[in-house]
């Protein structure tokens, strides 16, 4: 077990979206912590919550972000919509502003805070610019019902999973989730651009970690579309690892 930040090589000037569900933020600010001392622009291209005001150094709007130059630490770019949310800067100004920060990290994808969800045709927002795509899913929703309390877009993860309301959420559930489904029902990374990595979050205990292990064993191997980067670990506790891919 090492620091989860750790398991995360980023190369210099790195462009990540990170999609999927439960901790997608939590990871984004632990990665941004970790880097404050480079030049990192953390953003969104969708929407999310207000910052805390110590996790960042400086704040931009999207007309700001355009013209200002990068400086060592965390600076946050948003605009903001009528309801306080934290909206996209432009993509158009974020791609031309990201060559001048040492690491780019947005948020590009929404579920509403609960830990699982389906995909509508215009999710996830990642830019076309992007050279790398974290996918976050935890795995304790296993073994629970399966319904709108949980779920996100609950009609298109039912579609995606092949699950129905009220069954039991098993681990080839979720490796449709990663992988996609049938037909032209798509996954985590569906859109993802540049080096995919998967990201287990929420792993905090025996129990999450033999969940880990579960779905890994039905992940296709040897050098499928899934092939990717593995990562487990928890975020609030700044512990985790790297998992082999065979």
């Amino acid at each position: 077990m090492q620091k989860l930040s750790d398991c995360f090589a980023f190369k210099r000037g790195e462009r990540t979206a990170v999609v999927g569900s439960g901790g997608k933020t939590t990871l984004l600010w632990l990665l941004a912590q970790t880097h404050r001392d480079k030049k990192v622009l953390v953003t969104t291209t969708t929407q999310m919550s207000p910052p805390q005001s110590e996790r960042i150094d400086r704040v931009l709007d999207g007309e700001e972000l355009a013209g200002e130059e990068a400086i060592t630490g965390v600076t946050f770019a948003a605009d903001t919509n009528a309801a306080g949310k934290k909206v996209s800067p432009g993509l158009d100004q974020l791609e031309r502003a990201a060559p001048r920060y040492d690491l780019v990290l947005y948020e590009a994808d929404g579920s509403r805070n609960l830990p699982l969800k389906g995909w509508a045709e215009y999710e996830p927002v990642v830019p076309p610019f992007t050279s790398c795509t974290i996918g976050v899913i935890p795995l304790w929703p296993l073994g629970r019902r399966a319904d709108e309390s949980i779920i996100h877009r609950f009609p298109l993860f039912c579609r995606l999973t092949g699950i129905s309301p009220g069954e039991t959420i098993t681990a080839r559930h979720l490796v449709k989730v990663i992988c996609g489904g049938s037909g032209a029902d798509k996954g985590l990374f569906e859109k993802a651009l540049g080096q995919k990595t998967l990201f287990f979050s929420q792993i905090e205990s025996p129990d999450d970690w033999q969940n880990v292990q579960t779905v890994m064993s039905l992940l296709p191997k040897n050098g499928g579309e899934q092939t990717m980067r593995i990562i487990a670990g928890s975020a609030k506790q700044n512990v985790g690892r790297v998992l082999p891919v065979d």
